[in-house]
C-alpha cells in the first residue's frame, strides 16, 4: 500500500517529473500532469487527459515508479 504523502511527495516535485501508480492487479496509471489527480482521505480521484476517471483506493497502488528517462 502507497501512503498518500508518498503521492504528494511526486506531485510537489519541481519540476514536476511524470511518474506511473502500478496496482495489485497489474494495472498501471501513468501520471503525466500534476493537476490530474487529487488526493483524498482514503481514495486519488484521477482523470487523466482523454481518458475518464478512475477513483483509486491507495491499498490497491502497489508502487510509483518514474517515467523519466535517464
Amino acid at each position: 500500500m502507497i501512503d498518500p504523502g508518498d503521492i504528494q511527495e511526486q506531485l510537489d516535485k519541481v519540476p514536476f517529473e511524470p511518474f506511473r501508480m502500478r496496482l495489485v492487479n497489474g494495472v498501471h496509471y501513468d501520471v503525466e500532469h500534476a493537476d490530474s489527480i487529487t488526493l483524498m482521505d482514503r481514495y486519488a480521484f484521477f482523470a487523466p487527459p482523454k481518458s475518464g476517471w478512475f477513483i483509486l483506493d491507495y491499498g490497491a497502488i502497489v508502487s510509483l515508479e518514474s517515467l523519466r528517462d535517464d
